[in-house]
């Protein structure tokens, strides 16, 4: 080696021993980090206007650094007091120069390079609002050997825009693998046109259980969303959503920009724990399950049907009415004009929010839409229900015209379902035309954000034929009397009807009334036109029957030929002034008049003692030998009943045979004697369509042999071609 060269290389290895923990004099510095921060003022001004002051500083600005600034603006005009060049860099005056020499004229006296870190812009309000604003900031830093660094960012503001994040959880709530995060800017005090957003940025972070920050994820637009302000996230999409380890958390953090590009300087966000095994709960409403038809409809309306009449009606006074519930579905007569009403969706959907911590999910459709999303244990795991897969029959249910782009998919068990989305009401509901007779099926799965499909939940319907008078046979006892030992034993009161009830006509069946359970355990109309005659029995004196809750099968029964026979007691009068909100079941079935007091009840007073006969019907004594209650052979006459009065024009069966005013047993006053035995105790009443006799008096109370020989005499003139004989008093 030569001298040279050895004296070269032992110089360098000095340098590089010297300076070690030092700055070596021989390599550039790199210029440290330097970041733009934004700052806003509301200054008052006079006449209750405003000026807004924004104001950029260069984060740890080095000594000796020159600094360069371009301004965007909402209006694209410069701030008052601003120059530029043809490239948009601002003017400032250089130290030294005459202050007299304006910055738009060249020269010396400006430069666009200022050792200012700080600017600052004031824009005055008109009208308290204002027209222009910085949008964004460019800041080229130059050191001192000439290095030059340059720096751009939106502007960022917590006056002009804000944000908020909602999301069926709580902060540190355990979630499924799919969530919806719904992003509402919120509007600051600085009013300016085209606040709204323009779009969300967001992403996902990892925390630890002291949540502090283990890994930042990648920033996402929302415009890539179908709703800039909804956020839909799971396993499958960019970014992924991931069940968390133990002791950590997932952080959804976002922020707002608006339309003329401001920034929301502080971030929102919300954190949780992601877990798997969650699975949505899909539902079929039998609240909406209704029908309307030639012969399936309501008289009556429910409160609920009526404001939610879902398939108009042509006739007056015929509504949407529920279908019949069996023990394997529901059923309903079959008619060419029938149209079916079902309505789906899934648990959380509906429900009553009392506060945010008190919130009850409801499976009735008319109750809040809280959209919410649950497991079987109700539990909320944070998720929405983004899709119904639908089946009807076994098939695809058929595309609807309001549904939004469905599809078809196939399930993993190879079957084929419509796939709609959950976008609207209107993908929650399907009205069924020209249905055949038979059996059909409904089903309904709810799919979720995570992408789980729920079980199946189905729903069977079925159509019935119509069946006409020639082809009805036999007579059903409807047993509407409550069970009750002293009033109403079931074993008494069963054998009792099967012996009086003619068999001449057919087959005597019986159907057993849950009176607690109301309208919905009355026969169905599918059941009742099977027969010749209906005789309806609810003869518990001291319990209302079911009654009151079947004006719809009465009418429908009554107005396809059907002859109805009722036996009752004071509660008749509670459900027939029920029945007068339908012209057509309490005037034209029943033959009842709403301008006159027709009839009234025999309360505590044990007068009646004999059904006495009008017009060749046979009288029907009280059975006071040996009645099963015991306040009947205590007082000797039978009370709780009820009696028509003279005038109302009612074709008679029975007048009201009073105990005499010298009877041994709780005899009536003369004035009580008169009263009473003016009264009738059973009408009859034939319509163009069918035919009811009805007894004001508990036929089983009754002496079993004349009871016998009457509901003879009426059910052979009712099924026959005339009406049973009577008179009007």
């Amino acid at each position: 080696m030569s001298r040279f060269l050895y004296v070269l290389t032992a110089l360098c290895l000095a340098i590089v021993l010297v300076s070690c923990g030092k700055n070596n004099p021989i390599v550039p510095q790199i210029p440290s980090l330097e970041q733009l921060l934004f700052n806003e003022e509301k200054l008052p001004a006079d006449g209750g206007q405003f000026i807004y002051r924004q104001g950029i500083q260069v984060n740890n600005p080095t000594e000796g650094n020159l600094y360069a600034y371009r301004l965007s603006t909402y209006a694209n005009e410069l701030p008052p007091g601003f120059y530029a060049d043809e490239q948009g860099w601002l003017y400032f005056r250089t130290n030294g120069t005459d202050s007299n020499v304006p910055l738009t004229q060249q020269g010396n006296h400006r430069s666009i390079w200022t050792s200012q870190s700080f600017i600052s812009a004031d824009f005055a309000s008109v009208d308290c609002k204002i027209s222009n604003l910085i949008t964004a900031a460019e800041v080229r830093s130059k050191s001192t050997d000439g290095d030059i660094r340059q720096y751009s960012s939106a502007f960022k503001s917590n006056r002009i825009i804000g944000s908020r994040v909602v999301v069926p959880f709580e902060n540190g709530g355990q979630t499924g693998k799919g969530i919806e995060f719904e992003l509402q800017e919120q509007i600051g005090d600085i009013l300016v046109d085209g606040l709204y957003a323009h779009h969300f940025m967001y992403r996902i972070n990892i925390l630890d259980s002291d949540l502090q920050v283990l890994s930042n994820g990648t920033w996402y637009s929302s415009l890539e969303m179908q709703d800039i302000r909804r956020v839909r996230l799971n396993g499958t999409t960019e970014p992924a959503l991931s069940a968390n380890v133990t002791n950590q958390f997932t952080q959804f953090e976002s922020y707002v920009v608006s339309r003329n590009g401001i920034e929301e300087a502080t971030h929102q966000s919300v954190y949780f724990i992601v877990a798997g095994g969650y699975k949505p709960v899909a539902k079929i409403y039998p609240w909406t399950l209704v029908g309307l038809g030639q012969y399936h409809y309501g008289v009556i309306s429910d409160e609920y049907i009526a404001a939610h009449e879902v398939i108009p009606s042509s006739v007056q006074g015929q509504t949407n009415r529920y279908l019949w519930p069996t023990t394997t579905g529901y059923e309903a007569v079959n008619s060419p004009d029938f149209k079916l009403h079902i309505r789906w969706g899934h648990a959380g959907l509906y429900g009553i929010a009392m506060g945010e911590n008190n919130i009850y999910y409801s499976d009735y459709p008319w109750s809040i839409e809280l959209n919410d999303c649950v497991d079987e244990e109700d539990f909320n795991y944070g998720s929405r229900v983004e899709y119904y897969d639908l089946q009807f029959d076994g098939a695809p249910l058929p595309v609807q015209s309001y549904f939004v782009n469905p599809f078809v998919v196939t399930h993993t068990n190879g079957e084929s379902w419509l796939r709609v989305r959950n976008i609207n009401d209107a993908a929650r509901h399907h009205t069924f035309s020209n249905l055949s007779n038979g059996i059909h099926e409904m089903s309904v799965c709810a799919v979720d954000l995570q992408g789980v499909i729920s079980d199946p939940v189905n729903v069977r319907i079925n159509l019935v034929q119509y069946k006409p008078l020639s082809q009805r046979s036999g007579i059903l006892i409807v047993d509407d009397s409550r069970n009750n030992g002293a009033y109403s034993p079931d074993t008494i009161v069963d054998n009792f009807y099967n012996s009086v009830v003619p068999n001449n006509f057919g087959s005597v069946d019986d159907f057993q009334v849950e009176v607690d359970n109301g309208y919905s355990t009355s026969p169905s109309p599918v059941l009742m036109q099977n027969y010749k005659a209906v005789i309806w029995h609810s003869d518990n004196p001291v319990a209302s029957g079911n009654l009151i809750y079947s004006a719809d099968v009465l009418e429908l029964y009554l107005a396809q030929g059907g002859n109805l026979v009722i036996s009752g007691t004071k509660y008749l009068v509670n459900a027939f002034n029920s029945f007068e909100r339908s012209n057509s079941l309490f005037s034209i079935r029943l033959g009842l008049n709403s301008s006159t007091n027709y009839a009234a009840t025999l309360a505590n007073e044990y007068f009646f003692v004999e059904a006495i006969g009008q017009a060749g019907m046979n009288n029907i004594p009280v059975n006071l030998s040996d009645p099963f209650n015991p306040n009947v052979n205590i007082r000797q006459g039978l009370w709780y009943l009820l009696y028509f009065h003279a005038n109302t024009g009612l074709d008679y069966l029975y007048q009201f045979g009073c105990k005499p005013v010298d009877a041994s047993v709780y005899p009536p006053t003369q004035e009580q004697y008169d009263l009473y035995s003016s009264k009738y105790v059973a009408y009859k009443h034939s319509s163009p369509t069918g035919n009811v006799a009805v007894f004001g008096f508990p036929l089983s109370y009754m002496e079993q042999t004349e009871v016998a020989s009457a509901l003879q005499n009426i059910l052979s003139e009712m099924i026959g071609t005339k009406v049973a004989k009577g008179g009007s008093q």
